[in-house]
């Protein structure tokens, strides 16, 4: 019942996505800033190397600007609109509509990351690629893109204001990625240091644009998921009796 009621709410969303302008924006947006990264600033012709670690290297950074354009949509518009209240009384369920609303979300960043296998498709003949690294840098890629979509989910679901939950989830996502940034400006012991890196999101990625798959890196991205999802269930049930 809960799937099928999530596939509704799944429906629903991209039919509200596809009317609007912003998929198409934030698409084009990530793939023209990653090419121009990888292709540019990072110069990837001039470093000779059979590597995509560059182009990966810049999915966190732009995750931090695309997705909240993504999310701050999700409940604002419903309560702006007083469908939420609908939705809610309707037989789907709270957790059908988070899994609904973030299954449309990560629709759209699985096409993102669909189109941009256009540079690999470019570069692969230039070298000698290793296929291995880059099928772990897009599962890494996806599993980032789960844990920041949930995440924004979280942070704007008790906002009211497009602006205020951009703003919220964007800077909720600079202090996750530069966690491990923390301990170079601040001396911490050496316990909180590693902890500050083990939740930083764009430390545990490093392993997967260096084509290891690491199921600690693995695990935290799915029980952060996990964690958002639920605890938005929770407030969304809250915030709306």
């Amino acid at each position: 019942m809960t799937r099928q009621a999530a596939a509704t709410v799944l429906c629903k969303e991209l039919r509200q996505y596809a009317a609007t302008g912003t998929p198409y924006l934030v698409i084009a947006g990530f793939l023209v800033l990653a090419a121009v990264w990888f292709f540019w600033f990072y110069d990837f012709l001039a470093a000779d190397e059979a590597s995509l670690r560059g182009y990966f290297a810049a999915f966190p950074v732009l995750y931090i600007v695309i997705i909240p354009a993504l999310t701050m949509r999700c409940w604002v518009e419903e309560r702006r609109a007083g469908t939420l209240e609908l939705l809610r009384s309707a037989p789907l369920g709270d957790r059908a509509i988070v899994l609904g609303k973030f299954a449309g979300v990560m629709s759209i960043m699985a096409l993102t990351l669909a189109l941009t296998l256009a540079v690999p498709m470019t570069v692969v003949p230039l070298g000698a690629f290793d296929s291995g690294e880059i099928v772990a840098e897009y599962l890494g890629a996806v599993l980032l893109a789960s844990a920041s979509v949930a995440l924004g989910m979280l942070v704007s679901c008790r906002l009211r204001s497009q602006v205020a939950a951009y703003v919220s989830t964007l800077l909720a996502l600079v202090v996750l990625n530069a966690a491990h940034q923390v301990p170079l400006f601040v001396n911490l012991p050496a316990g909180l240091a590693d902890l500050l890196r083990a939740v930083s999101l764009e430390y545990q990625f490093r392993g997967f644009t260096r084509g290891v798959l690491d199921t600690g890196a693995m695990g935290y991205y799915l029980v952060l998921t996990v964690l958002a999802l639920y605890l938005c269930e929770l407030r969304i049930g809250v915030a709306e009796e």
